[in-house]
Formats: C-alpha cells, sequence, structure tokens
C-alpha cells in the first residue's frame, strides 16, 4: 500500500523503463496471486490466477481451492471476471492499474459439488448458490526482472446469489467481499 502511494505521488512518465526490463509482450501476460479475502464474518485464504489477452482486458479467478486452504465448514466464495485494465500511473518499472470487472460468483458451505447453481430454487441437499458479481480493484505491479513483475491487488465488490440464505445461511442473497492478494506474473 505504500509502494502504490509513493508511485501516485511520484509518477510522472508513462512508460516502463524498457532498457532494464522487457515484459514479454510488453505487457502483463499472467500472474498468479495469493491472499486473504474478507466474506461475510470471517477472513479465509484465497488464491487468484490472472490471464491478459489483451492490453485492456483481463480474466481472473479467485477462490479457496475448493477448502483446499481453509476448513471448508464455513461459508466460502468464489469469482469468475472479466477485467478491464485501465492504467492509472506509471514510473520505471512500476504500474498503477484500476480494474472494474464483472461476472458471476458461487458461495458454498461444504465440499463443491460440480457446476454452478444459479436462481432462486434450491434442492435438498444444496449447499452452494450462485449470481451476478461486480467488483472494482488497484493493481500495483513493479517489473523486477526481464519478462517478470511482483503484483498487489485490492478488490472490492458485491455477487448477488439468490439462493444463498437458503443454500448456504448468509442473511441475504447479497454478498460483499473484498480480497487483498499479492503474487508474481509474466
Amino acid at each position: 500500500m505504500i509502494a502504490w502511494l509513493a508511485l501516485v505521488a511520484s509518477a510522472q512518465d508513462v512508460n516502463l523503463d524498457t532498457d532494464r526490463v522487457r515484459p514479454l509482450l510488453g505487457r502483463p501476460v499472467v500472474e498468479l496471486r495469493g491472499g486473504l479475502e474478507g466474506a461475510h464474518q470471517w477472513a479465509v485464504p484465497v488464491v487468484c490466477g490472472q490471464v491478459t489477452p489483451l492490453r485492456f482486458l483481463a480474466v481472473e479467478a479467485c477462490g479457496t481451492g475448493s477448502g483446499l486452504f481453509h476448513n471448508p465448514d464455513i461459508p466460502e466464495q468464489s469469482h469468475y471476471r472479466v477485467e478491464g485494465l485501465i492504467p492509472l500511473r506509471s514510473s520505471g518499472t512500476m504500474e498503477l492499474t484500476l480494474q472494474p470487472g464483472v461476472g458471476f460468483s458461487e458461495v458454498q458451505t461444504g465440499i463443491d459439488q460440480p457446476g454452478f447453481r444459479f436462481g432462486r430454487e434450491v434442492a435438498p441437499g444444496q449447499n452452494e448458490a450462485a449470481g451476478v458479481e461486480a467488483a472494482v480493484g488497484l493493481s500495483g505491479r513493479s517489473w523486477v526482472a526481464p519478462r517478470m513483475y511482483v503484483t498487489a491487488d485490492v478488490t472490492a465488490g458485491s455477487a448477488y446469489a439468490p439462493a444463498a440464505p437458503e443454500a448456504v445461511g448468509s442473511r441475504s442473497g447479497w454478498l460483499p467481499f473484498a480480497l487483498l492478494t499479492v503474487g508474481l506474473g509474466l
């Protein structure tokens, strides 16, 4: 966070220092991040993967690995989004990007069942619900070697899964969330 504030305060030029680092395609291509998601009443470990097929577009998925990283008895949420990439600042080998996105989310308790359960209907024994989501993220990158960068991302948003109260016991179908992740990219 401090690095982002320093970047915003000192950024003057708009290009990466390509004499020192050479991004694979002149931009981020793929990254893997880990961190925490604050959803419901708990903070749970989360892993995120992002692929950037175009300079202005990314596809991102975040989740807990179906309980692999935490106790599966508490609600967990996974996210699947398409995001726009809006450059805010760039200075030397550092850059700051705004990433608004839309997609869908799944909330569940216990073992993940195959597929996604959209809609209001809840089948007997159903422990998951899915619905639309919107989010906005702020991502900072620092190119540390040829074709590699470190990254940190803060994302907040909300999903709406109408069956969530019955399926997982949430207070409503609205499922706000916040993620803080760090990782590496190419």
